[in-house]
């Protein structure tokens, strides 16, 4: 025996639900719950009873039925007259069962959003309506918000998984992006609808927006479809934005190494694509196909030019700052690439200053002195792009850390140094860095200049340097992230379960703490998922 009390329903059979929804699509109503949870409740006791299960069918007249609303919560019911039901509640009250109700009346509801519907004009359903086995469990105090059937944006427009936020952590690159459109036809037809385009009604998406939780992500290693036994990462979060469902979660980065990478180069060009089952649809030879009811079962990351929904996108970055991260990873590219003249410069050194001075040679001195200009000139300016690019991108940071002035100082040092140095093919790590033809003419440099060579070896040195302590600044100055607030909705729940969270955010709540205030209170599991995710990213909750 339940401690939780006793609930007793028996189910309408295939043939009547079947029949149930048609009757009430024909009277204009939409959003009508699924024929396999069409039910008529026969005992709801908040009292824990035993009560022998009866088998068997039960069948009402045809007569006495009536369509009404029922309750706060936008319930239309379909009442019917049933002896048989009727009995059955009173020998439950007899044996100790207890009841919010001093009567029984028996229904069945079939919507909970009746819209503009007039009820006054709508001609009761007169068909057969057959009940299968009693059915019995524990009562639910949520049922119809725990089924989707009703839309409550706290619950259903905004879900999340109560995932500890670990920065840092080699196995999860976080990503988010859209997954789909909701009612709008897709561009395309997607795999499995028959040549047909399809369109998710928010009804649907609503109901089933719990049901991407948890849910896998796939990907085929030419993003070019679905894949469902490459499972590289897990929707952590998902919210109905306007007419999108926006998803977040990871990737597993350490075990699927080149996949990510191949993300994340290519994030711009991908997209997402649903996977669903337990598909409802309006009409199967309607084109578009109008689903009214779904399971999500997973997405696939896939280019976006091979989804049913061509605007659907993909974020997938290892950190917030991430262009921070690419400016970093291009200077430091370039640093490599510095590096390189340094040490074709200390390889040539010695070979400077073995050569003869000659005023003879001057001319052609010269003429390499431009030609080192010119090789030296393609780096200037590709420090000054970083820069302007920088700029134009308004990144705060670089700004604070000096990047834009440093880069911009790197290059005007490349150009000065090389404007004093004379070199030819004496210095070949520098051809062979830069790719450029092998010069035949042997160069000969007046040895008064070999100091200057010698600053541009300390000077290029000096860049490097500078380089490496840049990228150190920026690891130390990264700014941290501001503290997340929570919703109107967030709080609202925490006030009525006696839950108070200080304003300043001076101390955190511990999680015995909440689970404690959760028992003795009437929330939902899924709420209170929800309240601890929200607390979580706003920094409010101990670990």
């Amino acid at each position: 025996m339940s401690t939780n009390g006793l609930y007793v329903r028996r189910n309408l059979t295939s043939a009547s639900a079947a029949a149930l929804v048609e009757w009430a699509t024909s009277q204009g109503f939409a959003n009508l719950v699924p024929e396999h949870e069409l039910h008529a409740t026969i005992v709801y006791s908040r009292k824990p009873t035993f009560l022998q299960p009866n088998d068997g069918t039960v069948t009402a007249p045809g007569d006495g039925r009536s369509v009404e609303r029922l309750g706060d919560k936008g319930a239309v019911v379909l009442r019917f007259v049933s002896p048989e039901l009727d009995a059955r509640w009173h020998e439950a009250r007899q044996i100790g069962a207890s009841s919010d109700y001093d009567a029984f009346t028996p229904h069945v509801t079939f919507t909970y959003d009746a819209a503009d519907v007039d009820l006054a004009a709508v001609a009761p359903f007169t068909g057969e309506l057959v009940f299968g086995p009693e059915i019995h469990e524990p009562i639910t105090e949520n049922w119809a918000e725990e089924k989707g059937l009703i839309a409550q944006s706290v619950t259903l427009h905004a879900m999340a998984l109560n995932v500890p936020e670990t920065p840092g952590h080699p196995n999860k690159l976080p990503f988010k992006g859209v997954l789909t459109r909701i009612d709008e036809p897709s561009d395309s037809p997607p795999g499995g609808s028959n040549g047909k385009r399809v369109l998710l009604t928010r009804a649907a998406v609503e109901r089933a927006l719990p049901t991407l939780l948890g849910m896998p992500v796939d990907a085929r290693d030419n993003m070019s479809g679905h894949d469902v036994r490459a499972k590289i990462g897990t929707i952590t979060a998902a919210t109905i934005e306007g007419n999108a469902i926006h998803i977040e979660g990871f990737l597993f980065a350490a075990d699927f190494p080149q996949e990510v990478r191949r993300i994340q180069s290519e994030r711009d060009d991908l997209g997402f694509s649903w996977e669903i089952q337990n598909i409802f649809v309006e009409d199967t030879t309607a084109d578009p196909l109008v689903i009214t009811g779904c399971t999500f079962t997973g997405a696939a990351i896939l280019y976006k030019d091979k989804a049913a929904y061509k605007t659907t996108s993909l974020a997938a970055q290892a950190e917030e700052n991430d262009m921070t991260k690419e400016i970093l990873d291009a200077i430091a590219k370039l640093g490599e690439q510095v590096g390189t003249v340094t040490t074709a410069v200390e390889s040539v050194t010695g070979r400077l200053e073995k050569i003869e001075a000659s005023q003879a040679e001057t001319t052609t001195a010269m003429q390499a002195g431009k030609e080192v200009l010119a090789k030296v000139e393609p780096h200037a300016a590709a420090l000054e792009g970083i820069a302007a690019a920088m700029e134009k991108d308004g990144i705060g940071g670089h700004t604070r850390m000096g990047h834009v002035k440093a880069c911009r100082l790197m290059a005007e040092h490349l150009r000065a140094a090389a404007a004093t140095a004379t070199l030819a093919d004496a210095w070949p790590g520098f051809d062979g860095f830069h790719a450029a033809a092998e010069v035949k003419t042997e160069t000969k440099v007046n040895v008064g200049e070999s100091a200057e060579v010698k600053a541009l070896k300390d000077q290029v040195a000096g860049l490097t340097t500078k380089i490496a302590d840049m990228q150190a600044s920026a690891t130390r100055k990264a700014e941290p992230a501001e503290r997340k607030t929570l919703t109107p909705q967030i709080t609202a729940l925490l006030a009525r379960n006696g839950i108070t969270v200080p304003a300043d955010g001076s101390a955190k709540l511990a999680v015995a703490d909440l689970d404690k205030a959760f028992a003795s209170s009437s929330l939902e599991p899924i709420k209170r998922m929800e309240v601890k995710n929200a607390l979580s990213k706003a920094g409010l909750l101990a670990a």
